[in-house]
This record gives C-alpha cells, structure tokens and sequence, in this order.
C-alpha cells in the first residue's frame, strides 16, 4: 500500500472544502488509481473505504449510494472490492427506504449475490422489527437461495428458517413446507455448529404446521426426531410425542413402532409415570376401562390444549375404543355386537360401533365380518396366505431397520464421548 496514497487520502478529508468537493477529489483519486498500467486492489479498496467513511459521517446516505451505482459501471473496477464497498454500504445504512434503493443496483450481478442476499435479509428484518410482516414477506420471499453458490450454509439456513417463521406468521403454511423442503436434515445437521443453531428452531416451525392441519403422525414422528437429536429435550415434548403418536392412525410399520420404541429405549419416561402408564397401557394387550380415560390424559404443550382440547379428547377416545377392540378380537371369534358395546362401556348413541369397526377393517387393523342380520361380529385369525406372508415379512424388516438405527444412534453417542 502507498505512503503517498494515504497521505494525499488524509489531505482530501482533512481540508477545509466541502464534502461534495472532496468527494469529487476522492473519486478523481480512484480513477488515476484504477487506470494506471498496475492498478493496485489494496489501494483501490483504502480509497472506497474513504469514500464509505466520508459520506456516512456527514449522514450523506443518498449521495453513498448513488456514487456507489456510478463506481459499478465504470471498467476495470476489482469485483471484490465493490463487494466489500457494498457490504459496509449495507451494515451502515439503517433506513428501510434507503436498503431498498440498493435493490435495483444490485439485482442480477451474479458477482453482488452474496450481498444481494444480505441486503434483502436485513430489509426483512428491518420490516419485522417494525412488525410489518407482509413486507417483509414480500421481500424475502423473492430470494432463490439456491441459485446462489457463493452464499454459506450458516446464511442461506438462516434465510430459509426467517422465511419458513414469516409463513407461519402469516398462516402461509403451505409456503412454510415449500421453504422447508430445501433443508435437508440429514445432510445439514450433520454439522454441530447449524445443529445447535437451526435444528431445534426447524423442527417447532414444522410442528406448527402439522399441528394447524391435525397432521398427528408428522407431529408426533417429528417430535421423536427431536427427542432422538436432542438430550436435553423438554418434558411436554416427549408428552407430546406419545400423545400424538397414539391419536395417529394405527400402523404397525410407523406410530406402533416408534411408541414401542420409545417404550423400551427412552428412559426420561420413568420420570413421568402418568405418561408411562399411558404408553404401556395402550400398547398392552388389556383393555382400558372406562374409568381410566381421565388418569391417561396428561397435557403437552400442543396435545390437550386450547382451542383443539374437544377435538384432541374426541380422538384420544376413539383410540381407546379402536385399542379395546383390537384387544377383544385376540380373545373372541364372534360376539354380538351389544356385547360389544357393553364390554367398551360406551354410549351407542354418541358413536358408532359399527362404523368403528368398519374403519378398523378396512385399515387393516383387525380382520372381522359383521352379519348384520343377527347382530354378530366374526373376527378371523390372519391366515398364512401370500398378503399376510408379505405383511409378516415386511413388520420383520421395520424391526430389524428399528434396531439398526438403535445401533446407530449408539455408536454416534459412543463417538461424541469419546471425542472419535
């Protein structure tokens, strides 16, 4: 770097004229620098950066950024030094209004996207704090991060996760799994650093989602994942998990499974007796009394809450009648229907035993016949033909999987505490 240049650089902002004169002096400078036969990058850079100081100090924010969009269009311009030009440009401003004027400058230079990219992000946070959410949507949302190759991971998940929470804000859940889709966890959080930053944040925006469409599975499963990446998860998540994995869909291949698994591999469970006894309950093969409903209702913090408290009780109940009826076609090949419904001790008024059973059946969770002449339920063993060969065979597989991915949790904790 050149003695002379910082000497003449101090005599410019150290004179008496006014800051448009020094100004002119400054970008005089930079062009003799610019177009000399070795134009030097370091000396370049010493003079923006003197410019950068000159207009901020005297507020002459306008005047920064139209000098800026003058210095982009000259040749032979060293591109990352306007980068950094444009960068402290960005950290300096405050106003919102004066961000968005550097829009239009830098739009569709692919060397400018990274800035681009920091520029849009702190306009939306700027419309956020002024809690203009649609703005800031609007803004962010024209962002194709993944045409940009020379943003970080840290930055774009950064992005990603202010876009998926903007969605949510504005009940644009859909947009949210679109966001959310361009996140892979598996191959993201694999990193410590965005795992401790972006994990947890990541999976409580989805959750928001499949809870605003009672999706019960994806709660639940995701909450396992959560629980599974995270040893220090919170109470009410692991409630949580179980309640909505039970108010899922019976399936032996996903909500059975990962119930049975956290049954036998999560030990915080000990600690909550009344989820335990919720847990062994439901997967036993006893039935649950009328009486015990209330006991096996322990509150998370979305499952049992309000507004959803009636819906969430209405399904807890179906599934206790769906998990008796399971219960009662090990131990009966035929019984009548008002047997039945006085074994359950339900009201047949309030539901529909038969439409139950019904669903049952075609879910594959009992195989049964209903003559509805004589009012009798005929519950058939599975048989040993090719679907429940295939049906068999494929419950092996998901245990086997299970146990495989036991291991492997086991062996990345192994590797944790030994430093490996």
């Amino acid at each position: 770097m050149s003695s002379q240049l910082e000497k003449s650089i101090e005599s410019i902002i150290t004179s008496q004229t006014d800051v448009n004169n020094k100004l002119d002096q400054l970008l005089k400078l930079e062009k003799q620098n610019r177009l000399k036969e070795h134009a030097d990058q370091k000396d370049s850079m010493l003079i923006l950066e003197s410019i950068h100081k000159l207009l901020s100090s005297c507020n002459q924010n306008d005047k920064l950024i139209e000098t800026l969009e003058i210095l982009i269009k000259k040749h032979g311009q060293f591109k990352q030094n306007i980068f950094d030009f444009v960068v402290l440009i960005i950290e300096s401003l405050a106003e919102v209004e004066q961000l968005n004027k550097l829009i239009p400058i830098l739009d569709n230079k692919i060397y400018l996207e990274l800035a681009y990219c920091k520029l849009v992000d702190k306009i939306a946070d700027s419309y956020i704090e002024k809690k203009e959410l649609h703005k800031a949507y609007d803004s962010i949302s024209k962002l194709d991060l993944e045409n940009v190759n020379t943003i970080d991971l840290d930055l774009k998940l950064s992005i990603l996760i202010k876009q998926m929470k903007l969605c949510n804000q504005l009940k644009k859940y859909e947009d949210t799994i679109i966001y959310s889709k361009k996140i892979i966890p598996k191959q993201i959080f694999k990193f410590k650093h965005l795992k401790e930053k972006f994990e947890r944040e990541y999976y409580l925006l989805l959750i928001e989602v499949y809870n605003d469409s009672n999706d019960y599975y994806k709660i639940g499963s995701t909450l396992n994942l959560m629980i599974d990446s995270d040893p220090e998860f919170k109470e009410d998540e692991l409630i949580d998990c179980i309640n909505f994995l039970i108010f899922s869909d019976y399936d032996t291949h996903l909500n059975i499974s990962l119930l049975s698994s956290l049954q036998k591999q999560n030990k915080d469970l000990i600690k909550l007796i009344e989820v335990k006894k919720l847990l062994d309950s439901f997967l036993s093969k006893d039935l649950i009394f009328a009486d015990e409903k209330k006991s096996l209702i322990v509150e998370g913090k979305y499952s049992f809450q309000k507004p959803k408290f009636d819906d969430h009780v209405k399904v807890f109940n179906l599934k206790i009648i769906e998990h008796n009826i399971r219960v009662i076609s090990t131990y009966y090949e035929n019984i009548r229907i008002e047997r039945l419904i006085e074994l359950l001790n339900i009201d047949s008024k309030s539901v529909n035993v038969e439409g139950v059973i019904m669903d049952m059946i075609n879910n594959n969770q009992i195989t049964a016949k209903i003559n509805r002449p004589l009012g009798i339920i005929n519950f058939v063993p599975y048989g040993n033909d090719n679907k429940n060969i295939i049906t068999q065979w494929t419950d092996n597989l998901e245990l086997l999987l299970n146990h495989i991915d036991v291991i492997d949790n086991l062996i990345e904790k192994e590797k944790i505490v030994h430093g490996i």
